[in-house]
């Protein structure tokens, strides 16, 4: 990968509640143009599946909370996969490499811009999804990763996946869909990092929105 110029990781989470489990998906593939449009010179894949009923952490009040706590909660596991991949943004590709992550849930960065520079509480009787102990605790886990990862790499960009040509039966998808289970435990998310603010329109020539206003691609950047 000594020619790569880029790096497009891939991420995608889906709950199955028929199963009671919860599942992600990332694919990593290298290029040797900066945008990663050409065809791939290195190729990795890996996924993460566990019980919804294994699947705790503690709370900011010492409790113990499981992460899927809705019928169908998509939100939070879409996050934690988004968080997955900043994680192998951090961790699997050099800083002279651009990065590039795709997902179809971008909605998540807004929500955490919306908390850009405070820490994420949570008000389990509240209605608004940031305030719910699963999908706090994703947020804080997101940002976790996206400030490790920009301490690393300058600029990260962030595409929404049918701007790369894929559809909702993406590699991502299926791969978060994996029979295979493991015996994880998630990671403490303490929102340590909410104080480091994030700049989420570091190329404003980049930003990239539909007809609905929704962001379609745009670059990360700490302030």
């Amino acid at each position: 990968m000594h020619n790569a110029q880029s790096c497009v990781v891939c991420c995608d989470g889906a709950p199955d509640t028929f199963l009671n489990r919860w599942g992600i998906g990332i694919t990593m593939s290298w290029h040797a143009d900066r945008m990663g449009l050409q065809p791939a010179i290195h190729y990795r894949e890996d996924s993460l599946n566990g019980w919804n009923c294994d699947s705790k952490y503690i709370n900011e009040e010492g409790k113990i909370q499981r992460i899927i706590q809705l019928s169908d909660d998509i939100a939070t596991i879409e996050t934690i996969a988004m968080a997955r991949a900043f994680f192998e943004v951090a961790t699997s590709i050099r800083p002279e490499i651009a990065a590039i992550v795709v997902t179809d849930h971008i909605a998540s960065l807004r929500d955490l811009e919306h908390e850009n520079g405070h820490p994420i509480h949570t008000e389990p009787s509240s209605t608004r999804k940031t305030y719910r102990y699963a999908f706090a605790y994703s947020l804080r886990l997101l940002r976790t990763q996206i400030v490790n990862a920009l301490r690393v790499h300058a600029t990260i960009r962030v595409v929404y996946h049918k701007e790369r040509g894929f559809d909702k039966n993406w590699r991502a998808d299926q791969l978060s869909r994996s029979e295979d289970i493991d015996d994880c435990r998630l990671p403490d998310a303490n929102d340590e990092h909410f104080l480091v603010r994030i700049n989420f329109n570091a190329d404003p020539s980049t930003l990239r929105k539909n007809a609905d206003g929704m962001i379609l691609e745009q670059v990360l950047q700490l302030e």
